[in-house]
């Protein structure tokens, strides 16, 4: 096929997995641009669009088991994958550190009276951004996400980036600890300036 762009090629490439499981050099044989076959395919499978199965070969999630799409986190720390065939439920235990709105993908592990349930095996790999207020907590800095499904994140002194307690700041993810401490993250930018008397510098 002669002429495609890049997302035409995706969509392409899309059709020809709803058959088969598809190697690359099976694809080579309709598409014979490698290096542009090559950018498609990084690019759905960074996406979630479509997985390596255990041979190596190209396939769309359902082909085993999976489904992707975006995070919808709730307060009471449960959440919903949203996807075009119906939303999956996922536990509080099974988020495995995804957080709201993040492209997660899922594999089924169970379903009953119409509703599935999933646990999330893989996080795009993406920056997660957050708005939040900047409070001083314990000597130091937290940001209290607008988002309440988001925990509060840590601001280690080098990323607070001048930002005052009662600031309302846009920051960035830097790191996702292992279960139980605080994300961390830095300020990107103050959207709001705290200019409250005896505000302090932290």
């Amino acid at each position: 096929m002669i002429g495609l762009n890049t997302e035409e090629l995706k969509n392409e490439i899309l059709s020809f997995l709803l058959k088969n499981a598809l190697s690359f050099e099976e694809l080579l044989l309709h598409f014979p641009d490698k290096a542009l076959l090559r950018q498609a395919l990084n690019s759905l499978t960074a996406d979630f669009y479509v997985v390596i199965d255990k041979s190596g070969r190209f396939c769309l999630p359902e082909a085993m088991g999976l489904k992707s799409g975006v995070l919808q986190q709730k307060r009471q720390g449960y959440a919903f994958l949203l996807h075009k065939d119906g939303d999956v439920l996922i536990d509080k235990r099974n988020l495995n550190g995804a957080l709201n709105r993040q492209t997660v993908l899922v594999k089924i592990i169970s379903g009953s009276h119409g509703r599935l349930e999933g646990k999330v095996i893989k996080i795009k790999d993406e920056p997660y951004t957050v708005v939040g207020t900047v409070k001083k907590s314990n000597g130091g800095a937290i940001l209290v996400p607008d988002d309440r499904a988001v925990p509060v994140i840590k601001l280690p002194r080098k990323g607070r980036n001048a930002a005052k307690a009662g600031d309302k700041a846009l920051c960035v993810l830097t790191r996702v600890p292992k279960r139980g401490a605080l994300l961390e993250g830095k300020v990107l930018e103050i959207l709001g300036a705290s200019d409250k008397p005896g505000v302090d510098v932290l």
